[in-house]
């Protein structure tokens, strides 16, 4: 099943579920507004998280390099282990100028234990790419959480810097060195828990 939103979360991998997606997109002159709604839920109801639901809303607005987004999901009965319920409202701006990529973005998350006690925390990060040759990217970020919330995460700060090389489409070689929170990570639909990392990484894909 395709992925329904714009976040790549699902509930069981995109199997047994049910949902919709309502998209509303508008070009005014040079300006592209992009705005969406969707909700998933599980279909049978004899499953053991019959309980789980996903519903986001996104609105974006494109121009030329530069765009910035608002949205809101809610991520409701375990979709996310560490949080019973969990509600996030993420503003994002991305530009590029002279093929620096710049991304900022702000996270507010209200979330629910399983104690049924509510933490709220403060996610803000910045991310740079910086080509400093045709095949050769320099990338760093750094994102501070307002508070420590969760034993796994390994503190409030993370942090990297890193090296892109593309010598061709079929060839990619990524070195990276930092700090990474871990956590659920979703994409078209594939969630999967990634581990807290700390220390540097090489990775080689080559496609044949």
């Amino acid at each position: 099943m395709p992925i329904l939103n714009r976040s790549g979360y699902s509930i069981n991998n995109g199997r047994d579920e049910i949902g919709f997606q309502i998209t509303v997109g508008k070009a005014v002159g040079d300006v592209v507004l992009d705005f969406s709604h969707s909700e998933i839920y599980t279909r049978d109801t004899t499953l053991e998280n019959r309980d789980k639901k996903i519903i986001e809303y996104y609105g974006g607005i494109y121009l030329g390099n530069f765009n910035s987004s608002m949205k809101f999901l809610l991520l409701d009965g375990n979709v996310d282990s560490h949080f019973e319920e969990r509600r996030e409202l993420e503003s994002k701006t991305h530009g590029s100028f002279k093929n620096i990529e710049t991304t900022l973005s702000v996270e507010r998350v209200d979330a629910v234990t399983w104690q049924d006690s509510t933490i709220i925390f403060f996610d803000v990060g910045l991310a740079i790419e910086f080509p400093i040759w045709e095949v050769l990217t320099l990338r760093s970020s750094y994102t501070r959480r307002s508070k420590k919330v969760i034993e796994e995460a390994r503190g409030i700060e993370w942090y990297g810097f890193g090296l892109k090389f593309e010598p061709s489409s079929t060839v990619f070689l990524d070195l990276w060195a930092g700090k990474e929170k871990g956590g659920a990570t979703c994409s078209a639909g594939m969630c999967r828990e990634l581990v807290p990392f700390d220390g540097f990484k090489l990775q080689l894909n080559m496609t044949l």
